[in-house]
């Protein structure tokens, strides 16, 4: 099986910094808290970017050394629903869909005159997400947030496309049995709530549990989630 080995953090972890900076200068202007007492619901949609710790490079004959491991993107859609223990601290429970995982880079060689082309390899897994979490608004509007995340897998499939000389294959193949069935991470993050209310929220979801089954290396599932969502009140 293709998976275990190691895969570096640092561009991700940039992407969150970049991405978390942005919502902090958005926060100097934050908009109106919710009253103590109150309920919402939030329907949530995005994207994420995800990778397994420890993947290794994946062996491709004429590839010396094998192809180096990247992050992959996918997507997010849920609801949370907030209750406001005071004016500025919130708890909150979820479910969501999400896809994780982690991918190839993009390669090329040449064999007898014919160019090969391998692109979109990754195994791409997804997850019934169920996250807990203490929320505190710092600002009006302005939320960091903290929690712990159980997670179920709902699928995992392994795929990749080649093309030689133009001509293009694609391969998809199932790997669920590969996975375990049961993740627990500790999400952290933050959030900001316009006026309107829309609210864009980000969080670092990172796992604490061996995803793969048989790995000799703990393939941890490390998750950024950006979504946007709507938020309204029932009480």
């Amino acid at each position: 099986m293709i998976i275990i080995n190691i895969l570096k953090l640092n561009t991700m972890k940039r992407m969150f910094l970049m991405a978390a900076m942005s919502v902090v200068v958005l926060a100097a202007s934050a908009q109106a808290r919710y009253d103590e007492g109150t309920i919402t619901i939030q329907p949530r949609l995005g994207v994420t970017v995800a990778e397994l710790t420890h993947t290794p490079k994946l062996p491709i004959a004429g590839v010396p050394g094998g192809v180096d491991a990247e992050a992959i993107a996918g997507f997010f859609i849920g609801a949370d629903v907030e209750y406001y223990l005071t004016d500025r601290i919130g708890l909150s429970a979820g479910l969501n869909f999400s896809q994780a995982g982690t991918g190839w880079k993009d390669t090329d060689l040449y064999s007898n005159g014919s160019k090969h082309s391998f692109s979109d390899m990754k195994i791409q897994t997804t997850y019934l997400n169920v996250p807990l979490m203490f929320n505190y608004y710092v600002l009006k509007g302005f939320a960091l947030k903290a929690g712990v995340q159980m997670s179920f897998l709902t699928n995992a499939k392994f795929k990749a496309k080649e093309a030689i000389d133009g001509w293009e294959k694609s391969y998809s193949e199932g790997c669920k049995d590969s996975f375990k069935k049961f993740d627990l991470a500790i999400p952290i993050g933050l959030s900001y709530e316009f006026k309107i209310p829309i609210v864009l929220d980000l969080r670092y979801d990172i796992g604490l549990m061996k995803a793969i089954k048989d790995s000799d290396k703990s393939n941890c599932n490390r998750v950024v989630d950006f979504t946007v969502g709507y938020k309204f009140a029932l009480k």
